[in-house]
């Protein structure tokens, strides 16, 4: 069991291409590095200019669904007076036609200005809780465009912030 002498060897490049490859990749690296670094400097550059697109369009579209909504409210509360007023006088003028005031057909007028206000306010009670609807899902949006998660103890409603917007959204 003795062990064999051991054998130094050195490894010198032989042919043309072993040689070239030794040669060209420290020269390569140096000479690419400085136009990688650009690139990636670039790369960087971009990512934090759509980064920042994308923040903006969220606070666009946060910002417009809020009005949204806020008109919506508003428009919500004008059809409902406008619907309970309807009411009164579709009222008022079945009284009138039972006294023999009016005729049948300013009763049935005033009856169908009735019925066409509470679909109007039907509608702004839909249009309010769409509004709200994305409202809630603009606040819920991340630079990227995916959903995310409200902030912990917040159910997106003035009473639980006190503010409006919520600071959270």
């Amino acid at each position: 069991g003795l062990l064999r002498n051991p054998v130094l060897s050195l490894l010198f490049p032989i042919g043309p291409k072993q040689l070239e490859a030794t040669l060209k990749w420290p020269i390569e690296a140096l000479w690419e590095r400085p136009r990688r670094i650009a690139a990636a400097g670039l790369a960087v550059d971009r990512v934090a200019a759509s980064l920042e697109a994308r923040g903006l369009d969220l606070v666009a579209a946060t910002k417009t669904a809020y009005a949204e909504l806020a008109r919506a409210i508003d428009r919500l509360r004008l059809t409902e007076d406008a619907s309970v007023q309807r009411a009164r006088v579709a009222g008022l003028t079945d009284a009138r036609l039972r006294a023999g005031d009016i005729s049948e057909l300013e009763a049935r007028t005033a009856r169908i200005e009735a019925a066409s206000a509470q679909q109007d306010a039907a509608r702004a009670r839909l249009v309010r809780r769409r509004a709200s609807a994305r409202w809630a899902r603009a606040g819920r949006r991340d630079s990227g465009g995916r959903a995310r998660r409200p902030a912990r103890g917040c159910d997106r409603s003035r009473r639980a912030c006190g503010r409006s917007p919520p600071p959270c959204c």
